[in-house]
């Protein structure tokens, strides 16, 4: 890591982020190669393949805090995780 490298672990087939809270400024979510930009909103849902053809960042939040829910899936049941 810290070479810019990307790791997707094998249990990550697919990302799920739920925002909390919009009373922030920067933070958005960019898919770059996609030219896309997602603006949160409280209560929004964004999935998408976790794979090379998603990269993705989020900027530097400006002012005040950003709150999201971060959730990986997964399609294999072996690499599931058990609780």
């Amino acid at each position: 890591m810290g070479d810019g490298s990307l790791i997707t672990p094998p249990n990550r087939d697919y990302t799920g982020l739920v925002y909390l809270n919009d009373d922030f400024t920067g933070g958005e979510l960019v898919f770059p190669d996609l030219d896309v930009v997602i603006a949160p909103k409280p209560g929004l849902l964004v999935g998408f393949p976790s794979n090379h053809k998603f990269v993705h960042a989020v900027p530097k939040v400006l002012s005040g805090k950003r709150y999201s829910l971060p959730v990986w899936f997964t399609v294999n049941s072996a690499e599931a995780m058990q609780v």
